[in-house]
């Protein structure tokens, strides 16, 4: 009897698998699938432990110390995986690639009644059904990327566009990220997160923004169908 069954991207999308990311936070915080809840396995300084001794000791030295590693924490990942297993119905975990994290959750959840898939592949499946589904979606379309300096004209183009036409434009990054400098270096990161539907005029969150000094009043609506986060 197999331990821990395994979903396909598309599977888990079509179904409403809620997806637990086990990465670490910063692997998270990078990149993820939209939507998905982090629990990770490992802080980012123990996975490089572990890939240390990976490479200095071999594999069966490594997996012992991860094991070390993830023992104390397991009670509180699996008390975190159940509740959102509660809340939202099936569950899937993923790493990166589908590998030995993703694995080690998912036996650890089923072993104690917490029944939960693995998401076959991980992110880099997601990546590539992403690429494949704009592929097939983009087939055939003209695409015109609007590009240009501050001040060359580009707001004076899309006020010539029709109600209709704005309405065709994408959203392409679900969240954004801008980052504050001085002193040449980055101290904050702040993100910026796109509403399913935005009605009305738009106006920019940075106050000193042209846009925001310019009378522009329009009328339609932006509906975001599905937002693919790609990195």
């Amino acid at each position: 009897m197999e331990l821990v069954k395994e979903v396909t991207v598309e599977e888990a999308l079509k179904k409403g698998f809620k997806l637990v990311d086990v990465r670490t936070e910063e692997e998270f915080e990078e990149f993820h699938i939209p939507g998905a809840i982090n629990v990770p396995l490992f802080t980012q300084k123990e996975r490089e432990e572990v890939s240390k001794v990976y490479y200095s000791k071999g594999e069966k030295e490594a997996r012992l110390f991860a094991l070390k590693l993830v023992a104390p924490k397991l009670y509180d990942i699996v008390t975190k995986i159940r509740e959102v297993k509660e809340r939202y119905g099936q569950v899937a975990v993923y790493c990166w690639r589908g590998g030995m994290r993703s694995l080690a959750v998912a036996t650890i959840c089923n072993l104690v009644g917490v029944h939960v898939f693995r998401l076959k592949g991980g992110y880099r499946a997601f990546r590539q059904f992403v690429l494949k589904r704009i592929a097939e979606i983009s087939e055939g379309l003209r695409v015109v990327v609007l590009y240009g300096p501050t001040g060359v004209g580009k707001t004076r183009i899309l006020r010539e566009l029709k109600e209709e036409e704005v309405n065709k434009i994408s959203l392409i990054s679900p969240r954004a990220t801008i980052n504050i400098i001085r002193d040449y270096e980055v101290v904050e990161k702040r993100k910026v997160e796109i509403p399913e539907i935005v009605e009305g005029v738009l106006k920019c969150a940075n106050p000193n923004c042209i846009t925001n000094f310019e009378n522009v009043t329009t009328k339609f609506s932006v509906e975001v169908v599905f937002i693919f986060l790609i990195s």
